[in-house]
């Protein structure tokens, strides 16, 4: 489960389908990411955190543990 995904767009106040909307995510995959259902790609990672106005790392800490975030 990504706490950290639902923290933010609560945050700003926004539902699966606006998160959507501003970061050109489905809703189905952002809901499916909330409930760790799916890892994020680097560049679906990107988009959300852009839009989230914070940083992969932070985001998403297991990528960044596994590495992978390294090379964002």
């Amino acid at each position: 489960m990504n706490n950290k995904l639902k923290f933010f767009r609560n945050k700003y106040n926004l539902s699966q389908r606006g998160l959507a909307n501003l970061s050109k995510v489905s809703q189905p995959h952002i809901n499916q990411l909330e409930n760790g259902f799916r890892t994020p790609t680097i560049p679906t990672a990107r988009k959300l955190a852009k839009a989230l106005d914070t940083t992969v790392d932070i985001l998403f800490p297991d990528m960044e543990e596994k590495g992978i975030s390294k090379a964002v």
